[in-house]
This record gives structure tokens, C-alpha cells and sequence, in this order.
């Protein structure tokens, strides 16, 4: 169902887009909220790590398009996205998930209990081709990708620069 975020928006269902740096994630997380504008009831909010500091209070995407505002987050106490999500919020949009610490589970664990929606995106793997945080024992996404019900593997392009003339090729 490549490009049908419908499918994403299930009660109490975690959907997770992972990949390479600048292969499309977070505009998949975009594609849902512009799907649920179009809604009844909407419903949702953007959540990311305050350590993210690229565009802070905004999310959007290097391949342009909308901008939506996010609320940001310790990324040590991932339970602030409880906290903080408003009573209205049905679908939890999470951006650079990998960046948050080790009870990001129990927190997605959480908003799937009360029937909520999650869609997360994160790097799965970091530049050496290992899990992200292997090093940093913070096997944050090898574990959300056991709990996920989708996983949306995105592939990005290779950047390397040959005469002028971007590579272009498949990149992990």
C-alpha cells in the first residue's frame, strides 16, 4: 500500500518509516497530517526530540511542502509526550524517534493501549551500517521495529559528487 497513509491510521497500531538520512520520512509523517486535514476530526500532533535542533518548533521536509508546527520533547523523558498531547489527539506523529532515549517504548507502549495511532520515523541504521545507538547501547529502533505493526523501509540516494554530477545510485 506504498503511498496510502490511510493504512497507517489504525487505532492502536504503530507504523514506522525508517531509512537513510533525507530518504523521505518525515514527509511520510507529513503525508498523514495533510490526509487527516482533510478529516472530520483531525486529530493529531507532531512530536520530536529538543535535541533535534534543525528547524526547532516546525516539522517539515527536505523535499519541501508544508510546515507543521511540533511540540518538542526531553529526549530523556519521552513520557512529556503524554504530558503534553492535546485532548483532541488521536494520532501521534513521532519525527527522529531514534534520538530519544530508552523509554520511548514504554511510552509508545502506552499511547497503543489507549487506542491511540502512532506513526514514528528514524534512522535504523547509523553510517557504519550498524543499528543506531549500537554503540551508545541505545537499540532504540532495533526494538521499535519488533513493536511495529507496519515498518516502511525508505531508500535514499547516494550524494557523492562525481564530476559535477551527483551519483544518484541506491544508498542503505
Amino acid at each position: 500500500m506504498e503511498g496510502d497513509y490511510r493504512s497507517s491510521i489504525s487505532p492502536g497500531s504503530l507504523t514506522l518509516y525508517c531509512g537513510p538520512m533525507r530518504c523521505g520520512k518525515t514527509l511520510d509523517l507529513i503525508q498523514i497530517a495533510n490526509w487527516l486535514d482533510f478529516q472530520p476530526e483531525p486529530g493529531y500532533q507532531f512530536f520530536k526530540p529538543s535535541s533535534d535542533t534543525r528547524d526547532a518548533g516546525v516539522i517539515k521536509s527536505r523535499f519541501g511542502g508544508r510546515e507543521y508546527p511540533c511540540t518538542l520533547i526531553d529526549p530523556q523523558h519521552s513520557d512529556g509526550i503524554i504530558e503534553k498531547m492535546q485532548n483532541n489527539c488521536r494520532v501521534v506523529l513521532i519525527d527522529e524517534v531514534e534520538l530519544f532515549g530508552n523509554g520511548i517504548e514504554e511510552t509508545i507502549e502506552k499511547l497503543l493501549l489507549r487506542n491511540l495511532s502512532v506513526a514514528a520515523a528514524g534512522l535504523d541504521l547509523d553510517f557504519r551500517g550498524e543499528l543506531f545507538g549500537a554503540r551508545e547501547e541505545l537499540y532504540v529502533m532495533s526494538r521499535l521495529l519488533g513493536m511495529a505493526d507496519s515498518v516502511y523501509k525508505r531508500p535514499g540516494s547516494c550524494d557523492y559528487d562525481v564530476n559535477g554530477k551527483r551519483c544518484g545510485s541506491k544508498s542503505t
